[in-house]
């Protein structure tokens, strides 16, 4: 088992088609940086929730074993005939 990560380490939530929030779950880290060529030692954990913007990066876990992931954008969809179909 892979232990950089907790099994349910954050919360992301989508309100509208651009306002998306991510908190810790617990005493989680996440970081948020403007994009990935930043020393992640000097962005400081999240404690409380923060809103997502496109293009940002975000670590996930400790800066030893952690992961990171990039957040495109943000965009609605609908059920089409059994299908999800995305508007944009």
């Amino acid at each position: 088992q892979y232990l950089g990560i907790a099994a349910v380490h954050a919360r992301i939530q989508a309100s509208s088609s651009t306002d998306v929030l991510i908190s810790p779950i617990e005493n989680t880290e996440i970081r948020i940086a403007e994009h990935e060529n930043v020393n992640w030692k000097n962005i400081y954990p999240l404690r409380k929730p923060a809103y997502l913007t496109n293009g940002n990066v975000i670590h996930l876990g400790s800066l030893q074993y952690g992961c990171r992931f990039k957040f495109i954008r943000c965009a609605s969809f609908v059920w089409e005939k059994q299908n999800l179909s995305s508007l944009t």
